[in-house]
């Protein structure tokens, strides 16, 4: 008799599971987007490197930090939040370096990057 009891139990749990699956809906929020010019940045130069590096920093921190107390919780969301942008962003100065040192045709002078 147990087994067909704990057996009632799973069957029921799983229907009911079923159920409640197919009445959520999932939404999505756009994600934050940074975008930052570098068509008077010389990329090629230390200086112009230097000098979008930062713009990204500056970018990344408006898009993730903000300067209020706040739980330690939030306060690591917002610093993972803020490295993931910057590492992004990073990593397009990186393609875009190796696009212009290869040549290869690019018009693109904004980099476009989020969070995620």
């Amino acid at each position: 008799m147990k087994n067909y009891m704990i057996m009632f139990v799973i069957a029921g749990a799983l229907s009911g599971a079923a159920a409640n699956a197919e009445t959520f809906t999932v939404t999505t929020k756009s994600t934050p987007t940074a975008r930052v010019s570098f068509y008077d940045a010389d990329i090629g130069s230390p200086a112009g490197l230097d000098r979008l590096r930062g713009r990204v920093r500056s970018a990344a921190a408006g898009l993730c930090l903000e300067n209020n107390v706040e739980p330690l919780e939030i306060h690591l969301l917002r610093e993972k939040c803020f490295h993931t942008a910057l590492r992004n962003g990073f990593a397009q100065i990186d393609r875009a370096l190796a696009a212009r040192d290869s040549d290869s045709p690019s018009t693109a002078a904004v980099l476009a990057f989020n969070a995620q």
